[in-house]
């Protein structure tokens, strides 16, 4: 048994020693210069809100004597929600009736509490009408124009939704430095599914990210991984020949995705080393 164990041992370290032998793999990564269509990324946060929503006021100072409604409740237009008793002889009892048809987000008071006049008691919205809300800095308010196509991802759902800029607001707040835009469902461009996707999934208060693609234009790009910074200037190794030199080039964008635009000095069908430079041996 020691011998065995002292044998697999040994073919073990030989191995390894012949391994060790083993010439490394030159290999050079390339990237094919073409023409492709580029755009300018944008991303602003959004908000989702509903078109009709009612914030319900007392109208007497009283004592929430019964609640109707339960939060997420559905109620329809002139549903009873609360009944107030009042204090002092001036009043007199008070039914409050929902002013709409919607659901039920918030009741404010429980049985028993005081309130006084013009104190807020219940939330009702309609979440099946939605908007969605944009704030955007006033130096791209150029960029975006109604009708503006884009996409809206929320963290709880996996697709992104189409949407549509149908308004922007000339009024810079000077808080912030943006205006405020307005998009709506792009229902044109709904894929089957994202129609019920979005009512059973996008409600009042969620956050998320909308992403514009603007700009768009047709150009040259590179891997920025393939890109040589010398003596302030940018250049790439191209390959012509089997050979390689070094070309200067203009770039123009920095991309998503690690990609770089370049404006001037490549042509499509030029060869750009998109590794390093290792194994290359450079025209003089």
């Amino acid at each position: 048994m020691f011998k065995l164990v002292v044998l697999i041992l040994a073919l073990t370290l030989n191995v390894y020693a012949e391994d060790k032998n083993i010439p490394e793999k030159k290999t050079v990564k390339v990237h094919e210069v073409v023409a492709t269509e580029i755009y300018d990324t944008y991303k602003y946060p959004v908000s989702v809100e509903s078109r009709h929503e009612r914030e319900i006021y007392s109208e007497i100072n009283g004592v929430v004597h019964d609640i109707h409604v339960t939060v997420g409740e559905w109620v329809k237009k002139d549903a009873e929600l609360m009944h107030l008793k009042p204090i002092g002889p001036e009043f007199t009892e008070l039914t409050i009736k929902s002013p709409m048809a919607g659901q039920v987000t918030q009741v404010a008071k429980k049985i028993g509490s005081h309130v006084k006049k013009d104190e807020f008691l219940i939330h009702i919205v309609d979440p099946k009408d939605l908007t969605i809300k944009i704030e955007i800095p006033e130096a791209e308010l150029a960029l975006l124009t109604v009708r503006q196509a884009g996409e809206a991802k929320f963290r709880s759902i996996v697709l992104a939704l189409p949407v549509i800029v149908t308004g922007i607001s000339s009024l810079i707040d000077q808080t912030t430095g943006t205006a405020t835009g307005q998009l709506d469902w792009d229902v044109l461009n709904f894929k089957n599914g994202e129609q019920n996707l979005i009512n059973q999934q996008v409600y009042p208060g969620m956050l998320g990210m909308v992403t514009f693609k603007l700009n768009k234009r047709n150009g040259i790009t590179m891997p920025s991984q393939a890109l040589l910074h010398e003596k302030n200037k940018d250049k790439v190794r191209l390959i012509k020949n089997g050979k390689a030199s070094k070309k200067i080039i203009t770039l123009g964008k920095h991309l998503d995705g690690g990609i770089v635009e370049v404006t001037d000095g490549l042509q499509v069908g030029d060869i750009v080393v998109r590794s390093t430079g290792k194994y290359i041996k450079e025209k003089k």
